[in-house]
């Protein structure tokens, strides 16, 4: 192997777009020293369709079609440009984001081509691959191969990168690793964050309670849930008014489409502008999927808005799972309230004991799980 760091980084995304998976990428290389960089954008299959028809990408029958045809049309191509990209920039170590099914498939057929001994295969891996496969709603036929692929990729990584320590024991026990060599592989790297600045005071405000979402609303069923609790007390609890503050874009199945005066939305910031935006207000509000047909996405992802509200020191209202990796890691450190879907919800005691909630227990939550610095030697092995 070379002395030169020559990093590529392979995903289904763009680094330049305001996202929380871009800003996992940027702020873990931040850490380290490296010749250069590049990335290479595997695109989904939507990307074949015109927009009036991107929602075939991902409704049944349609998306396994669409997927077939891309692969037809696509996949044998971007490998080429792929496997260029490699030779021609020296390449030392790749940083594969196993995010969509295109890129899977791609980076599957890329291993024959690779000398690993010459070049790391570092596999991130943010969610379980049964949400990506349940999302896109594609044939059974079709799953089976993506599993094939996506276990191949695992079992020929140098190391793999877990966003929790629930993704690392489903892994373990998926690909059946025992030996210290295997379990060696595993290594956790969170959405990290990057700053924190203690907070030494809570937002106050007499009149109003602000409660802020941020991100996708891909949970839409507890969303709804949480929007008919609301009007039924008529957005007012202990005489004071409740205001939702949504920064992205609403799930069109989401009731967040239905004019309310009392939600206002504000367009996606970048991610110390949005940290900066937030704290002003008093609570945070996390959707989580309530479905036992996801209990293992659950049970294994933490999303990126989770690491957002505690950088920001927002009391935590997570409406979601008792068994989910958010609700534990909130449990663990009384960083907000878990209120399971369906359950009744008296939203008076719930503020109460976020009220309640101090705020040095986000300072330890940081310390021990959160903060970027705690993961450089596992970063450094990826090199």
């Amino acid at each position: 192997m070379t002395d030169s760091n020559k990093i590529l980084v392979i995903w289904s995304g763009e680094v330049n777009h305001i996202s929380v998976g871009s800003n996992y990428i940027k702020s873990y290389l931040k850490k380290l020293s490296y010749d250069s960089v590049d990335f290479f954008n595997i695109p989904t299959s939507s990307s074949i369709l015109p927009d009036s028809l991107k929602r075939l990408y991902s409704i049944p029958i349609t998306a396994d079609i669409v997927l077939t045809q891309w692969l037809k049309m696509e996949s044998n191509k971007t490998l080429k440009s792929l496997i260029s990209t490699l030779k021609n920039n020296k390449i030392t170590s790749i940083w594969f984001f196993a995010n969509s099914m295109e890129s899977i498939t791609v980076v599957n057929n890329l291993i024959i081509h690779l000398d690993l001994n010459a070049i790391k295969l570092n596999t991130f891996v943010w969610d379980s691959i049964d949400y990506l496969k349940s999302s896109r709603r594609i044939s059974k036929r079709r799953k089976k191969e993506i599993d094939l692929s996506y276990a191949n990729i695992l079992h020929s990584s140098h190391n793999i990168a877990c966003i929790s320590q629930g993704m690392k024991n489903n892994l373990i026990s998926k690909l059946n690793y025992s030996h210290e060599d295997e379990l060696r592989k595993l290594i956790i790297l969170p959405f990290p964050i990057e700053t924190y600045t203690p907070r030494t005071h809570k937002s106050v405000r007499d009149n109003k309670i602000n409660i802020v979402f941020v991100g996708s609303t891909y949970a839409w069923k507890e969303w709804n849930s949480f929007i008919k609790i609301l009007d039924k007390i008529n957005w007012t609890v202990n005489g004071k008014t409740i205001n939702f503050h949504v920064y992205g874009k609403p799930n069109i199945r989401s009731r967040l489409y239905e004019f309310r005066e009392q939600i206002i939305y504000y367009s996606p910031l970048q991610h110390n502008k949005l940290i900066s935006e937030i704290t002003k207000f008093d609570y945070g509000y996390l959707p989580y999927y309530y479905d036992e047909n996801k209990r293992e996405v659950v049970t294994t992802s933490l999303p990126g808005k989770l690491s957002t509200y505690i950088e920001s020191q927002l009391p935590i209202i997570f409406h979601g799972p008792e068994y989910s990796s958010a609700a534990s890691l909130i449990r663990q450190y009384n960083i907000g309230v878990i209120v399971e879907y369906r359950k009744s919800m008296d939203l008076a005691q719930l503020i109460e004991k976020l009220h309640s909630i101090k705020l040095n227990n986000f300072d330890q939550c940081f310390s021990d799980f959160y903060n970027i610095d705690n993961y450089i030697a596992d970063l450094e092995s990826l090199m």
